[in-house]
């Protein structure tokens, strides 16, 4: 391990250390979880993480308030958007 990982990884686990323990327990389970993924489904995920991370920061907090305002609708209203969607008629814009 390079000194530069030795360095990352005590920093990391000092950060481990004084989280609180649900947020371990919510850690690991999405660990488990991600070990449990295939490998194509993780990659997928690892190269969208990078793209989100090459987006610019008021693009990232632009899409964050979307997905708050998405995960406040009532369960409804969410099918009939995500109906209207994946209807043949609508046109998705590139």
């Amino acid at each position: 391990m390079s000194p530069e990982e030795k360095k990352m990884l005590k920093r990391k686990y000092r950060q481990w250390r004084s989280m609180p323990e649900e947020r371990q327990q919510i850690l690991r389970h999405r660990m488990e979880k991600w070990k449990q993924l295939p490998s194509e489904e993780r990659e997928l995920m690892q190269q969208r993480f990078q793209q989100w991370q090459k987006l610019p920061p008021e693009e990232r907090e632009r899409t964050r308030e979307k997905l708050r305002k998405w995960n406040a609708l009532p369960p409804e209203e969410k099918e009939q958007i995500l109906k209207k969607f994946r209807s043949p008629s609508s046109k998705r814009r590139p």
